[in-house]
């Protein structure tokens, strides 16, 4: 039987393949049972704590997982640094979207910035035909829409696979690779894909979320 491949991300002893959308909500009940705060509650968190969280979900862990290989850590710092960046997440969403659907030179100023944190090209993209008159506006939102589409089915192809396929490790760790790799690249990086869960964030766009990078 050929072994699984690991990579320098595959930090856990784990299975080495993203967590589905089904996974990751199992994971988030399950840590929101263990953590029992108030529904939105954030409380204080470290950047180590999201960390954690992002490790375990890039892995496919379940949390009764992560507690076996990390004991000590603290559910309510844990749920608070999940929170946190989804609520980042959303917001730079819903500024893009509102950005998409209205592209004109009020809501470049009011929700550029925050769009481009989360998708910077396709921001950058409207900006420019917003402020250039050479550029077809019309057609530069039409083609901002496909490239979404286009890359957002092409995930769901992988993650259905992934999720339902009962690959070999091997091939199941090889396809993840196709999702998330942040070394080479996968699906999750590229610059049309809207991550609609935490677990899809790829580390430059959760740099960028937290304001670590100043370029």
């Amino acid at each position: 039987m050929t072994a699984p491949e690991t990579y320098l991300w595959h930090i856990w002893p784990a299975r080495h393949w993203p967590a589905s959308a089904e996974e990751e909500s199992s994971f988030l009940a399950d840590l929101a049972a263990a953590a029992n705060m108030p529904d939105q509650k954030i409380a204080r968190h470290e950047r180590g704590d999201l960390t954690t969280v992002l490790n375990a979900l890039r892995n496919g862990m379940s949390y009764e997982e992560l507690l076996r290989v990390a004991p000590g850590v603290v559910p309510q710092r844990l749920l608070s640094a999940y929170r946190y960046i989804d609520k980042l997440r959303i917001s730079s969403l819903s500024a893009f979207s509102e950005l998409l659907a209205h592209p004109n030179q009020h809501t470049v100023h009011l929700h550029a910035t925050q769009a481009a944190q989360l998708l910077p090209v396709p921001t950058y993209r409207l900006v420019a035909a917003v402020s250039d008159p050479g550029l077809n506006l019309r057609k530069t939102v039409a083609a901002i829409k496909e490239s979404i589409v286009t890359t957002m089915e092409v995930a769901a192809e992988h993650e259905d696979r992934l999720a339902h396929a009962d690959l070999p490790a091997f091939d199941a760790v090889r396809l993840g690779r196709s999702l998330y790799d942040p070394f080479a690249g996968g699906v999750w990086s590229l610059p049309h894909y809207t991550p609609p869960r935490v677990g899809t964030l790829v580390p430059a766009r959760v740099r960028d979320l937290l304001g670590e990078r100043e370029d």
